[in-house]
């Protein structure tokens, strides 16, 4: 590749990342995980940080650990809204882009009911209505997925 060609390559790359992703980019209050070791012991005193061995600090010493339980609470969890199995695959019919596939679907078959020779119709229809149930199947599975791997979470908590 040239000098030119490459050059080019890193003017779109650059502007690709200055541009589109930092739209991208989400607002988090978090920075912790970007600090060295000293850093966070400076910002963190009280959490007694050993910088020559990370694994043998002590973290907070009691009456700390009163004092942010008390302020901010228990580090749990939240519960997860127990919903039926029913109730949850039912749920999965009522998003928007699905009910937009269901109607797209049921103006192919008004179409085809009018005009009984267009055949693409129907089988648009029929590839629609498939889609339509694999999707709501889909998210059904990631649903149930995600509630049992919360709860065995919650339960490694206890």
């Amino acid at each position: 590749m040239t000098k030119t060609k490459k050059a080019n390559i890193a003017d779109v790359s650059t502007v690709l990342h200055n541009h589109l992703l930092k739209e991208l980019e989400l607002e988090c209050n978090f920075f912790e995980h970007t600090l060295t070791l000293e850093q966070l012991n400076d910002l963190h005193p009280l959490s007694r940080i050993n910088l020559e061995h990370p694994e043998n600090s002590k973290g907070l010493n009691k009456d700390e650990a009163a004092s942010r339980l008390a302020s901010s609470g228990r580090n749990v969890i939240s519960a997860i809204t127990s919903r039926t199995a029913t109730k949850l695959f039912l749920k999965q019919f009522s998003h928007t882009f699905r009910l937009m596939l269901l109607t797209a679907a049921l103006i192919c078959f008004i179409i085809y009911a009018l005009d009984t020779t267009r055949f693409i119709e129907i089988y648009l229809a029929v590839a629609l209505i498939i889609i339509f149930f694999v999707l709501c199947g889909t998210s059904y599975w990631q649903e149930q997925y995600a509630k049992r791997v919360s709860l065995k979470i919650k339960i490694l908590q206890r």
